[in-house]
Order: structure tokens, then sequence, then C-alpha cells
């Protein structure tokens, strides 16, 4: 019997977990997990959200900017500008 030494991974003390596979899938989503993350953590230095809002704020960018495929660097840059403007609202 194999023993595991680590625990199941909770989807409600880590909710960006839910969203893996998906990234895994189609690496190119990365520029708006990148983009919100970054404007989340600024937003939690300047006490504007909690550490868990910060989960939320880079989740639901995500889902908002679902179907993003940059082709080029251009595109990635403006990705990136449009999902910080969207989180900064």
């Amino acid at each position: 019997m194999a023993l595991s030494l680590f625990k199941k991974i909770d989807k409600e003390r880590y909710p960006i977990w839910e969203i893996k596979d998906e990234i895994l899938a189609h690496p190119t989503r990365g520029v708006v997990i990148n983009a919100a993350n970054e404007v989340g953590i600024a937003k939690f230095y300047n006490r504007e959200i909690s550490i868990l809002d910060l989960a939320r704020l880079t989740l639901k960018a995500y889902r908002f900017f679902e179907n993003v495929n940059p082709k080029s660097l251009d595109e990635v840059f403006e990705i990136d500008r449009e999902v910080r403007q969207y989180c900064l609202k």
C-alpha cells in the first residue's frame, strides 16, 4: 500500500487551483492570470482587497477573458493592458 505524503489540495482554501487543468491545456491564457494577479497584489498591498479577494479577482478576470489566444507578442501586451484595466474597475 502506497502512503501519500501530500494532502489533497482544498479548493476552498486555494480557489485558483480549480483552473490548473485549463491553464495547462491553454498556456497562452497565462497572460490573463499574470496581469490580474499583479493588479490584485497591488490592491492587496494597498489594503483595497483581502488576500482571498486576490484569488477571486484573478478567477473573475480569467473567466471574463476565457477566449483569449494571443498569436503574437503585440497581442500578449494588448491582452495584458485590457486585463489590467478590467481588474482596476
